[in-house]
């Protein structure tokens, strides 16, 4: 199920390529269905980096494999998850990971930015 979390928190996109075992695991208190919806879209990775700008509303230090963020959703006008995540991804094993990982910041999930992004 691909349902979201609370607030406006965001992802520090992580570098695209990297394998699952360098994203990390969301607390397991944060891993679970944001109450107001989720959407999930794909985009190649040349559009990654200029979508995730857009959606998070800051310039971002590397090229992002997803990012996420609460939003007020044109359709409905009530805050709902927004996760992006590379094309690339799709239907692979970092896939799940990716999403839970975005959703788990819009349920106001934070972490450190990593210094260095493998790429």
């Amino acid at each position: 199920m691909r349902a979201a979390a609370l607030t406006a928190a965001l992802t520090l996109a992580l570098a695209s390529g990297v394998q699952a075992q360098n994203f990390r695991e969301p607390p397991p208190e944060y891993d679970r269905p944001y109450p107001g919806g989720t959407s999930l879209r794909y985009y190649p990775k040349a559009e990654m980096w200029d979508r995730c700008t857009a959606l998070l509303g800051r310039k971002l230090p590397n090229q992002p494999a997803e990012c996420a963020k609460v939003r007020i959703s044109r359709q409905t006008g009530q805050k709902r998850c927004f996760v992006f995540i590379a094309e690339h991804f799709k239907g692979g094993e970092d896939d799940d990971l990716l999403f839970r990982h975005g959703r788990a910041h819009c349920n106001g999930w934070w972490h450190p930015p990593r210094k260095q992004h493998p790429q």
